[in-house]
């Protein structure tokens, strides 16, 4: 595709390194970030405005991969991230509201999950760890 403007529409700024930008995944009207200083930002593509910040434990270290929010395949308001958080979860991020609004875990469950990706066309959500782990959630 052909940029029409060589200069940005907007700026997020973050104030540690971004480990992803991503759009959401139904219009695409939003964009969610995440970054090492613990925050998750989504911005308005059309206004170019910050419309929440989000408090995310993403300080993983060298040792695992970054969080990464995921969205639900047609949706621009539900996303996925690993946590941090004890009792090791996956958490679901409302992102209209700017909050978490689900936590998946279970006691068997003890892997930081940086890395998850949503089924396509069913309610499904795969999640791996740096351990070599790999968890199905329905």
């Amino acid at each position: 595709r052909k940029l029409k403007r060589t200069e940005p529409l907007a700026e997020v700024k973050h104030t540690q390194g971004v480990t992803q930008a991503r759009f959401g995944q139904g219009s695409g009207a939003v964009v969610m970030t995440t970054s090492y200083d613990d925050t998750c930002k989504v911005l308005e593509v059309d206004s170019g405005k910050v419309l929440h910040t989000m408090r995310h434990n993403n300080s993983t270290g060298r040792w695992l991969s970054a969080f990464q929010a995921v969205f639900v395949p047609g949706s621009d308001s539900v996303c996925s991230i690993g946590s941090m958080e004890q009792h090791r979860g996956i958490d679901l991020l409302d992102v209209a509201k700017g909050s978490r609004v689900a936590r998946l875990t279970s006691p068997a469950y003890n892997g930081i999950t940086s890395v998850n990706a949503w089924h396509p066309t069913r309610a499904l959500l795969v999640g791996g760890n740096s351990s070599g782990k790999v968890y199905l959630w329905r």
